[in-house]
């Protein structure tokens, strides 16, 4: 594959949703205000932005065999500014 072809299939299309495919694994987010993600998925960004961590709901024993067992309370992350955030998950396909 050279150089052109690479490009030509990864380009981004522009759209005026604020979520969109930048390719099969990672998620490309135009933030213009407060955007919640999982913690640790972003991966790049542009713009003026900043990353706050948000503890889950439930704490103690409980909530760790909730998290265990049903995956809830993923730890989140609040994204706020202007810009694009990319975000990717352990080379899950979006």
């Amino acid at each position: 594959m050279d150089i052109e072809q690479f490009a030509s299939e990864h380009v981004t299309t522009e759209t005026d949703t604020p979520f969109q495919l930048e390719n099969s694994y990672t998620l490309d987010v135009a933030a213009d205000g407060s955007v919640l993600a999982k913690a640790g998925s972003m991966i790049a960004f542009t713009g003026d932005q900043s990353f706050t961590g948000k503890a889950s709901a439930e704490g103690g024993i409980a909530g760790f065999i909730k998290q265990a067992a049903t995956g809830e309370g993923t730890p989140i992350m609040s994204i706020e500014g202007k810009g694009h955030v990319y975000l990717a998950d352990s080379e899950t396909k979006v």
